[in-house]
């Protein structure tokens, strides 16, 4: 409910020793905490809170700092300074959580998880929304739309593939995009310790990767060729091409027919080094060579890409480029509530691999 002037509880005084900025939040933050104002109304702007108490427009932005720092009060996007209430719980706006299928990868869901928890401890209810492509291959956006008709302070957008980012632009909503390709606002840099992987490779005279894959996509690519340029000879083994199948049990059992598959026409095939983009894809990888007799390091070295917490079993410490989904889930949502606060991302803001190696490997 919008508030008007004619039911403001207090007056600004000139012979007060408090300062008007300081009256003004006194007065409001008792009405908010007497009941008078409650959750969801809306104070008057602030041209004209400023004309009416007779004070600049800078005391009464002064005023509202205050009253949002006191956690009573939070300004939002196209509607106002939005009343939170006593105590400030869940009030203070509604953040979309965006992904594009309803797990996803281990990383993407536990980061997911620790966003909506730091948004919650702040005050901020996150509501998940799931954007999942139809047998066209295009998207139903109308779930996504009906809330966006609501009030929304910001969209956080987990991948950035199926368009919609393009459709939040169209609807004018904020956003923040994390993601590995195309338009991302925080990169997902999973690549970032492979220049210790190709030292590693140099050390041990590797001269040729096998990269396995299930759904074939930039990643890959994009690791190959940089091997390639550091001299090393990398392959991409495209296990089978999927469109739009990204289901974890699909990718586990692929991958693991394929290899039962080629190993048993022997070992000849097998490179210096296996390297697995995917924790899923090593998982079943590891269980078709040892039912094969396969030995690890001794046959073929073994480097995966995991997410800390969800690494494949495996006798031998894995040597891996690792992400740290809970450490890199508070500090993306570090990033959002200073988005939340008015301010910008902070500058060079990127998720980082770091090279773990074990006894798979070097």
């Amino acid at each position: 409910m919008a508030l008007t002037l004619e039911n403001l509880p207090f007056e600004v005084s000139r012979n007060s020793e408090l300062g008007f900025a300081d009256q003004i939040a006194d007065g409001f933050a008792r009405a908010i905490r007497d009941g008078l104002y409650v959750a969801g109304d809306v104070l008057p702007p602030i041209k004209t809170l400023a004309s009416t108490l007779g004070v600049s427009e800078i005391t009464v932005r002064g005023a509202l700092r205050r009253l949002v720092n006191a956690r009573l009060v939070n300004p939002r996007r196209g509607i106002g300074t939005v009343v939170i209430g006593a105590h400030g719980k869940l009030n203070r706006g509604r953040v979309l959580v965006i992904s594009m299928n309803l797990t996803g990868s281990y990383c993407h869901l536990v980061m997911r998880t620790v966003l909506c928890e730091e948004l919650l401890r702040a005050g901020y209810l996150p509501i998940q929304v799931t954007i999942v492509p139809q047998d066209d291959g295009k998207c139903d956006f109308s779930q996504l739309d009906q809330l966006l008709g609501e009030s929304v302070s910001l969209c956080v957008v987990f991948g950035t593939s199926n368009g919609v980012w393009q459709h939040l632009e169209e609807r004018g909503a904020q956003y923040v995009v994390l993601g590995d390709e195309g338009r991302v606002h925080v990169p997902l840099e999973i690549h970032a310790a492979l220049p210790d992987f190709i030292a590693d490779c140099r050390r041990n005279h590797v001269r040729k990767v096998l990269i396995p894959f299930v759904i074939i996509n930039h990643v890959g690519v994009d690791l190959a060729n940089k091997l390639k340029d550091a001299g090393i000879c990398a392959t991409v083994w495209n296990m089978r091409v999927v469109s739009g199948d990204s289901s974890r049990e699909r990718m586990f059992r692929t991958t693991f027919r394929s290899f039962c598959a080629r190993l048993e026409h022997g070992r000849d095939w097998l490179p210096d080094v296996l390297f697995f983009p995917d924790d899923e894809m090593a998982a079943a990888a590891l269980h078709a060579m040892d039912r094969a007799g396969v030995r690890i390091p001794e046959d073929v070295g073994f480097v995966s890409w995991r997410a800390r917490g969800s690494a494949p079993f495996c006798e031998k410490r894995l040597t891996c480029l690792e992400t740290d989904p809970v450490s890199d889930g508070r500090k993306f949502a570090k990033g959002i509530l200073r988005v939340l606060s008015g301010k910008n991302l902070p500058r060079g803001l990127a998720l980082r691999s770091s090279y773990v190696r074990g006894e798979t490997f070097g």
